[in-house]
Parts: C-alpha cells; sequence; structure tokens
C-alpha cells in the first residue's frame, strides 16, 4: 500500500466516522430525552455504552488526523 493510499484511507476512515459519531450523537440525544421519561436501568446503561463508543470514535478521528499531519509533515521534510 502506497503513501498516497494510506493518506487517501485514513481521509475516508475520517469521513466515516464522523458520519458515525453523528448518529451516535442523534440516537444519545433520543436515549437521554427517553431516560428523562423513563426511569430505566436499561436506557442509562445503553446510553453509558454509546458514550464509551462515541469516545472510542473521537479517539479514531483524533488519531487519523495525527496521521494526517505526520504524513503531511513528512513530505514537507522530503520535499
Amino acid at each position: 500500500m502506497s503513501e498516497d493510499d494510506i493518506f487517501q484511507t485514513t481521509k475516508f476512515v475520517i469521513q466515516a466516522l464522523d458520519a458515525l459519531k453523528n448518529e451516535y450523537e442523534k440516537i444519545l440525544e433520543n436515549l437521554v430525552q427517553s431516560a428523562k421519561i423513563l426511569s430505566s436501568n436499561k436506557i442509562e446503561e445503553k446510553i453509558n455504552l454509546l458514550r464509551n463508543s462515541m469516545n472510542m470514535i473521537d479517539l479514531g478521528i483524533d488519531e487519523a488526523h495525527v496521521m494526517i499531519q505526520l504524513d503531511n509533515y513528512l513530505q514537507n521534510v522530503d520535499g
């Protein structure tokens, strides 16, 4: 896999993770509203799982951005 392939794949992954994050935010918002109406341990458990997943998504996005910045830096150093 070439550097350009890795760069393009990383950009695609960032877009996919951003889309997933947006979906999770909508789901979380709905669950939080449901939790206000229904006091349920299951809903609270789902909210916590969703928040943990969102934290992992944020970490993945941050790491992908670091990879892109590193690639840009290395290209500038080589150029």
